[in-house]
């Protein structure tokens, strides 16, 4: 098991402390204690629908392109994602897909379904 999971798996009580990894991340990011407490939006991606131009509410794309800030995204269900155009994630934004099986892929053959 990794550092990672070892800091939330045992406890039954997980869903009430989501934000506990980020005190004890480990690699590229650091430690993530600058994306959690005061400020941060809880954002839950209910639709796995994209689009890039008009993205809705609900939708990954939206808090990508709309909300700025600190972000802990989590997923309201299982979904596969099809991104049309590379989606850029800001700094300070989490992506939590535990609870949910989530699939996040990027089809290069549909790039120009929206010009």
């Amino acid at each position: 098991m990794n550092a990672i999971d070892q800091c939330w798996r045992f406890n039954p009580e997980w869903r009430k402390h989501r934000q506990q990894p980020a005190t004890c991340s480990v690699g590229y990011a650091g430690k993530m204690t600058n994306n959690i407490g005061k400020g941060l939006i809880h954002y839950k991606v209910t639709d796995p629908s994209y689009h890039p131009l008009n993205p809705k509410p609900g939708t990954l794309r939206y808090r990508a392109s709309k909300i700025q800030g600190k972000v802990w995204i989590t997923f309201q269900r299982d979904m596969n994602i099809n991104l049309v155009r590379p989606l850029l994630i800001s700094s300070f934004t989490t992506i939590d897909g535990r609870d949910v099986d989530v699939h996040i892929f990027f089809e290069r053959n549909k790039l120009n379904a929206f010009h």
